[in-house]
């Protein structure tokens, strides 16, 4: 009396899907999200166990207190996007507090222009100009006897980037009163 082949394959294939079931299980990732909404959150299940990602999904509700200090804080934000400068030179409150950025100083009588940058709040380097009485935008104001007009030409949030700008627009634009080393050093280094 033999085994019919049934039976051997069934010996077989046994001890291999018992060797399967005792694979460790994956390492399960938690992702913690704030709670939006149930239809919200079962749809990004979903798509995690669509891609048979091994991810347990955390939701995070939002107090009503925490979102009122936040709520506070995002207020408190916005007042300091006004100036804080009791005397500031410049007209223009929603250029003072802008950091990071390119910027144009021309004058209204000849249209001289300077192109600087700066990381700080504009308002802080704006006054550095017209008080310094080495700069020249100082020296050209005891000519023409006017402030110049400031504008934003280009804004970021990387230095080098901005630096880079600062000698594309100084190329470009030839200000009359930025100084030629500034523009040879500017150029040499960043294009």
């Amino acid at each position: 009396m033999g085994f019919n082949k049934r039976e051997i394959t069934k010996t077989r294939i046994t001890p291999i899907r018992s060797f399967i079931k005792r694979e460790k299980p994956k390492t399960k990732t938690f992702l913690k999200i704030p709670f939006i909404s149930d239809k919200i959150n079962s749809k990004i299940k979903k798509i995690l166990k669509e891609n048979d990602l091994n991810v347990n999904l955390a939701q995070r509700s939002i107090s009503m207190s925490h979102y009122l200090n936040n709520k506070k804080k995002n207020n408190n934000k916005t007042v300091k996007n006004k100036c804080q400068l009791r005397r500031c030179s410049l007209k223009n409150e929603k250029l003072c507090v802008q950091s990071n950025v390119v910027y144009q100083l021309q004058c209204p009588i000849c249209n001289a222009k300077y192109i600087g940058s700066t990381l700080r709040e504009f308002h802080i380097r704006y006054n550095e100009h017209i008080k310094n009485s080495k700069s020249a935008i100082n020296q050209h104001m005891k000519i023409c006897r006017a402030q110049p007009t400031a504008s934003i030409i280009a804004r970021d949030h990387r230095r080098i980037y901005l630096r880079y700008l600062e000698a594309m627009n100084i190329k470009k634009l030839k200000p009359e009163l930025n100084k030629r080393e500034e523009i040879s050093k500017a150029q040499s280094t960043y294009l």
